[in-house]
Formats: C-alpha cells, structure tokens, sequence
C-alpha cells in the first residue's frame, strides 16, 4: 500500500460540518448586515437632507430678522456640538431597539408668530417637489417643538416625542419606530427586521448658542427584498456558487468516506467467498483511518488465509503420521487374529511388541501435538528472566562426560520470556544435539539495542543442505525409526514466536548452530 498524505475522518467531518453549519448562518449575517447597511443609508440621506434645510431655515430665519427679534432659545456650552463635526447615523439594527409608533402630536401650550409660520411653509413648499424624490416626511419644528412646516400638524407640539426632546437639547437624535404597510408585507418579509420600521431623525437648527428649530425627517427605509429582486444577478450567482460548493462537498464525502467503506465491504464479500484474488489493497483509501483500516483488514485476511493454508498442511501431515503406527497395528491385529493358534511364541510376542511400539509412537504424537496446540496459543510474557542462569541450570541438569555444555558470552541477560518456554527450548536443543551424538555445546549470550542474541552450536555432523529449509516443518525428521515426531523445532518456534522472538538455522563450517532471538522489554513497553 502506498504511503501518502491522507486526511483523517475527523478532519474531513469538521471540515464538511463547519461548511455545512458556516453557509446558513453566512447568508444569514449577510442578510442582516447589509439590511443593516440599507437603515444606515437610509439615515444618512436623512442628514444630508435635514442639513440643507436646516440652513434654509437658519436663512429665513435671518431674512425674518426684523419681526422675529432675538428668535430661538439659548443652549448651555455642553449642549453645544463641535463646529463643523460631520454627524453620523446612529442607528445600528444589533444595538438599536425598534420602538413604538410615533406619538400623535397635542395640543402646543403658546401660539406661534405668523411669520414664522410663513417661514416654515416656504420651506414645506420647497421640499414638497423633492419630496416625489426622496420620499421622506417632514416636519419643520420651531425651538420649542411645535410644527411650523409640513404637510399636516402644523401648531401642534411635538415636544413630547423623545427623538425631538433630545434635539431641543442641542443634539442630533433618531429612531427606529415600527409603522403600518400600507399593503400586507410578503411571506418572506419576516426574515427582514427593516420592512416595518420607520426611521426618524431631528437635526437640530444652530446658530451660535441659539436653537432655531428642528428639522424633522422620516422615512421608511429600503426593502431588502426589492433590493434583492433588484440585484437578483449577484444572488443568483450566489445561490449556484453555494450549490456547486455543496456539490463539491458531497462529492469529497463521497470520494474520502463512502466509496472506499462501499469497496472495503465488497471486498469483505469477495473474501468470504474465498475469493483470494481479492487480496489486494485498493486503489483509494481517502483518509488515513480507511487507509489503516484496509491495511489491518488485508493483514487479517492473510493470516487467516495463512492459518487456513496450515491448518489444511497441518491435518495432511498429522493424517500421514497417525495413519503409518495405525495400519501398523490394524495390520498385527489382524495377523494375531487369523493365525493365533497357527504362531509360535515368539512371533506372537514379535506382533504384540510392534502393537505396543506404535501406541507408544501414537500416545507420543498426541502429546507432542497437545503442547505443540498450548504454546501456539499461549500469550507473551509480562516478565523478564535472566537466561544466563537458566542455562546454567540446564547445563548442570544435561551436562555430562559425553557432553560438555559450556555458556560465553554476557554473564547475565535479560530478557522478555517466561521461564518455563525457555527451558523447553534450550531442551529442545540440547536434546537434539545429543541424539546427534554431539560431545560439546557452545552456547553464547549477546546483548542488543533491542533485546538479546543467543546461539547454540555443537559439534555434531551438522544438517543435510537438502534438509536446512525443511527442519521447521511440522512432522520432519530424520529419526523416525528412533521414535523422534518432527515437533521439537516447530514447538521451539511457536514459544519463541509467541514471544516475537525468532529462531534461525546459522551457517556454520562443522556442527548446527542455532541463533535465537529475543525480546528485552515486556509488552506495555
């Protein structure tokens, strides 16, 4: 399987669900901010309106300076604005509460020059043409708040109005007031928070330290869905661009997770059909936890079509040896059985001799089997044993005149096996050595980075080169006539594997020599 960047499960879903969840509420912001930018437009040219009419009011005011005398009310210094300051628009739809309907007007306590009544019915007359334009309402208010100027209203106060109450303090003020359509608002109007509102602005009319008036505007400001339908173009560019990135997501979902799970699940099936063609990786995994995922379900499907393959080897081997001994004794039974009387002594005892030798061969196999059963499955260690004493130990157990058992090498090792598998081991050798009338053994002891390294050599006639490669083999020996069953070594090889050891056959120039090696650590290290 080839080794290259794959994105994990985790991130490939973040990703998707983070897009998923970030194009709703992206639309949405979307939708409010630039409704939002609609109200704050709206307001500005509210200003920019109220600022030109405020200086004809202020003209007019000047031009009536002779009936009017002294006109306004004077403010205190901290209620005047900066000169020549830009005002802002101060409506923001994340901060600003939507109140209610403007108050009606009432009543205003004092009555109003006519002059000044003529001054603010210029000016309504004025804006009136515009006003097919700029589609605002107005109300041209004098110091004290009643209305000089507009379409109605006028001497009435409005004095009670909280955006004209803070106007006649000198300072800029506006709201945002709900209003009645005058047609009933679309289904998709309530997604919109600027379709029923209103929007009110008092600029207050300065001229030195003196308020003159207050122009009063209002308007309602501009749909967002006219202005959609308007620009409809850009959202429909919009609305395929999110509809090719929503395709292009699925596609990557699809290409990352589903159609490598959809491959591994149909090459599960091929598998259990014993298709063993099927034993191959795929040609895309997608992200690194499917990539290990068929990495560990290829190893497993090997080794179990391995263990099936030694299984089947395995019964071919234990039926061949078991059958010789059988047809052996089925052979002498029937012989004592048809001839009895007819034999002589020594020939029963002959028969009866070669019936018990190949139970004995048969009570033997099975046992070799059984522990050969035992250590294939028996779990590795969790402990350390120092080796160079237990060979010590089997030296003094096995040593003898005809045979020397000498340990060089490190004098004490560590390492990861327990003390029972070692010693069938070493056993297993030393034995194997002797029925080789070997008179000496060498058994050396090296420390690794990783574990230890321990070889046995004798010096006993070796091993055929036709029989190196076959000496693991379950069943294979050269002594079967000697009662030897063929299991030592494979034994030997399961306990040392079970350990994630290994056990090699060495060249050697005169003698076997066998390497072992071993593990240093248990397995939580």
């Amino acid at each position: 399987m080839r080794s290259k960047y794959r994105p994990s499960v985790r991130t490939v879903l973040l990703v998707v669900t983070l897009t998923v969840l970030v194009l709703p509420l992206g639309s949405l912001v979307f939708f409010r901010i630039y409704e939002n930018q609609l109200v704050r437009e709206t307001e500005s040219e509210l200003i920019s309106q109220a600022a030109i009419l405020a200086a004809l009011l202020d003209r007019s005011i000047t031009a009536y300076a002779a009936e009017l005398g002294e006109y306004g009310i004077r403010l205190g210094v901290e209620s005047l604005p900066p000169q020549d300051a830009p005002i802002a628009p101060l409506i923001d739809l994340a901060t600003h509460a939507t109140r209610p309907r403007r108050p009606d007007a009432v009543v205003a306590g004092e009555p109003i020059k006519n002059s000044i009544l003529r001054i603010g019915a210029e000016i309504s007359d004025l804006f009136l043409e515009a006003q097919k334009t700029t589609l605002a309402g107005l109300r041209v208010l004098d110091h004290s708040g009643i209305v000089i100027g507009g379409r109605d209203e006028v001497g009435m106060s409005l004095a009670n109005v909280e955006e004209v109450r803070e106007a006649m303090q000198g300072r800029y003020a506006s709201a945002l007031r709900e209003r009645l359509p005058d047609y009933p608002a679309p289904a998709l109007a309530s997604l919109s928070r600027g379709t029923g509102v209103r929007i009110f602005s008092a600029f207050p009319v300065i001229r030195g330290d003196r308020l003159l008036g207050i122009i009063y505007l209002s308007r309602t400001p501009n749909n967002i869905l006219r202005h959609i339908h308007a620009t409809r173009d850009r959202f429909i560019f919009a609305g395929l661009t999110i509809l090719g990135l929503t395709l292009l997501l699925g596609w990557v979902t699809t290409r990352t997770l589903v159609r490598p799970i959809n491959k591994l699940a149909a090459q599960a099936r091929q598998l259990g059909r014993g298709n063993r063609d099927a034993l191959v990786p795929l040609d895309h995994y997608g992200t690194q936890e499917l990539a290990a995922l068929g990495r560990s379900f290829l190893e497993m499907a090997r080794s179990l079509e391995g263990r099936s393959q030694y299984i089947r080897d395995f019964a071919a081997h234990v039926s061949h040896e078991f059958k010789s001994p059988l047809s052996a004794i089925r052979g002498s039974a029937e012989l004592l059985q048809e001839h009895l009387r007819e034999m002589t002594d020594a020939d029963r005892t002959r028969f009866l001799g070669n019936i018990i030798a190949d139970t004995d061969r048969l009570r033997l196999l099975v046992s070799r089997l059984l522990e050969l059963a035992r250590v294939e499955n028996m779990p590795r260690a969790e402990t350390t044993i120092d080796v160079a004493a237990a060979l010590d130990r089997l030296a003094l157990l096995h040593g003898s005149d005809r045979l020397s058992i000498v340990r060089t090498g490190e004098a004490r090792l560590e390492t990861c096996i327990c003390a029972e598998s070692f010693e069938i081991v070493a056993t297993n050798l030393i034995q194997n050595s002797m029925q080789a009338e070997a008179t000496a053994i060498e058994i050396d002891l090296e420390a690794t980075e990783t574990g230890s390294k321990i070889s046995f050599k004798d010096n006993g006639p070796g091993i055929a080169e036709g029989n190196r490669s076959r000496i693991f083999e379950p069943f294979f020996t050269t002594r079967r006539e000697r009662g030897g069953t063929g299991l030592g070594l494979r034994i030997a090889r399961s306990l040392l594997e079970a350990q994630q050891g290994t056990i090699q056959l060495a060249p050697s120039n005169k003698g076997a020599t066998f390497v072992l090696t071993l593990s240093k650590w248990p397995a939580e290290h």
